[in-house]
């Protein structure tokens, strides 16, 4: 891919704050918080999400998202509660409804519990003298199943459920086929009926903290109302000084010096953002996420060089930009006539920084 190698230095202009917002970061639960038959998504009180919102979601560890959404599809937040989000494919769509299909097995049933028999066979050949333990079935809207099943003298005489499997409903159908018995498929094929499915322990959830689905703001923003931002990057130092290895210092008649090396990374900066009548600006919510406990989710990238992409996102390939997590420490702002009204907002980085100019 051809590269840029101009020389002309960078100025301000050349510059950009994109952010992702506090509150939008959250694991949950994969059966509970996706009920069947509704369209709310279960989310912490002290979330804030806003309509618009673009969110994704995705399966951690064992975890299961429920079939009505896809993971790593963008959708966006079309009503919200204190305690539960919406979400529609496009900005204003339809909500979408939930399967409550997630985890381990169905929320409402999974584990075969009774069985309807059918009439046993009677015919006395073709069946294998036995016993079947264990005996795989198929069919039904679960997998797993299977069954003891008893001959006596060529003849079924009982069948019992051996592992219920994951996944049932009241009425799925379930076949034997004939081969496993010591007979011919279809001809001494063995058909039951589920009559019962019982949940699943923990309705279905799996455990482990790891086991969930998380949902996150899909991607970043831009805030158009920032003026300035700087960035402050350092190093803490460890004395590594050490005793002298050596007669009298070593036959120096210089002070030896400490050996120094750097140590943890920290960063933090400021930003001057512009006041708007608009509430619902990107740059307002910026400020008001600095008085929030909950501040997971809240990420910026701080772009020295804005190269145009695709789609009106930067490239990101070829833009000079620092992308980390952050806490936003507070700001300070000043009321005058002659001067616009500018907030002073002080953040530290959080965490990692997930990119650094290259």
């Amino acid at each position: 891919m051809p590269i840029a190698c101009s020389q002309t230095v960078l100025t301000g202009q050349d510059g950009s704050i994109w952010f992702a917002p506090a509150a939008t970061q959250f694991c949950l639960l994969d059966n509970g918080d996706f009920p069947k038959g509704s369209a709310d998504i279960n989310v912490p009180v002290d979330n804030d999400f806003r309509l618009d919102d673009p969110v994704v979601f995705k399966a951690e560890g064992s975890g299961k998202l429920d079939t009505a959404l896809t993971a790593g599809t963008t959708y966006y937040v079309v009503k919200r509660t204190a305690t539960a989000i919406q979400v529609a494919a496009t900005k204003g769509g339809t909500a979408i409804l939930l399967k409550g299909d997630g985890g381990l097995g169905l929320p409402t049933g999974g584990v075969v519990a009774t069985l309807t028999l059918p009439a046993l066979p009677t015919a006395t050949a073709g069946f294998g003298a036995g016993p079947y333990n264990g005996v795989a079935t198929t069919g039904g809207s679960g997998s797993g199943a299977t069954l003891d099943i008893t001959v006596t003298t060529g003849k079924v005489s009982a069948i019992a459920v051996a592992a219920g499997g994951t996944g049932y409903k009241a009425g799925d159908v379930l076949t034997v086929d004939g081969t496993l018995l010591g007979g011919a498929t279809g001809t001494n094929d063995i058909v039951v009926t589920v009559l019962t499915a019982s949940a699943l322990t923990g309705g279905g959830n799996t455990p482990g903290n790891a086991n969930h689905v998380s949902i996150d703001y899909s991607d970043f923003a831009a805030i158009c109302q920032v003026k300035s931002f700087s960035l402050d990057l350092s190093r803490e130092e460890i004395d590594t000084t050490s005793l002298p290895c050596g007669a009298g210092g070593n036959g120096s008649v210089m002070a030896s010096f400490r050996t120094m090396q750097a140590g943890y990374a920290s960063g933090s900066g400021t930003m001057s953002v512009q006041f708007t009548s608009d509430q619902a600006s990107l740059a307002n919510r910026l400020l008001s996420n600095s008085m929030r406990k909950n501040q997971s989710g809240a990420e910026v990238r701080l772009y020295v060089n804005t190269v145009d992409g695709t789609g009106g996102m930067p490239d990101l390939t070829k833009s000079l930009y620092i992308e980390a997590p952050v806490s936003i420490m507070g700001f300070s702002i000043s009321v005058s006539p002659e001067e616009v009204i500018t907030a002073e907002l002080n953040f530290s980085l959080s965490g990692q920084p997930t990119h650094l100019f290259v």
